[in-house]
């Protein structure tokens, strides 16, 4: 194998025999190891794994145990709160400030769990 210049890096060609080995096409993720100082291994990386998709509709699977349990829509035209934007209003430059005050003036939600976020980071 040689090595060639490809813009501003370098570059190999694999021989067909490790394509083949590999079972490699265009776009799939490669590893490249050191083995030692002259040698190196190439692994293909694996696809990531979708731990959710055993999981189906985990709404419809999970006991409703009260009200304060169900899942309620929020409104369109509302928003979200998240601890994120008070430690924005606290520590943030006065861009990010402002604009977090002419959102937060119109209204919003904020989960009871905020505050608690809010008071062991602050």
């Amino acid at each position: 194998m040689q090595v060639a210049k490809w813009r501003i890096s370098l570059a190999v060609r694999l021989p067909a025999a490790i394509v083949k080995a590999l079972q490699l096409k265009e776009g799939d993720d490669i590893a490249i190891h050191i083995a030692n100082e002259r040698v190196f291994e190439i692994e293909k990386s694996r696809p990531p794994k979708n731990y959710w998709q055993n999981f189906g509709n985990t709404e419809a699977a999970c006991r409703k145990v009260s009200s304060l349990t169900a899942s309620k829509p929020m409104k369109a035209d509302s928003s979200f709160f998240d601890t994120n934007i008070l430690l924005y209003l606290l520590y943030g430059n006065s861009d990010q400030v402002a604009c977090i005050e002419a959102i937060v003036t119109k209204g919003g939600i904020i989960s009871d769990l905020v505050p608690n976020e809010f008071a062991s980071v602050a």
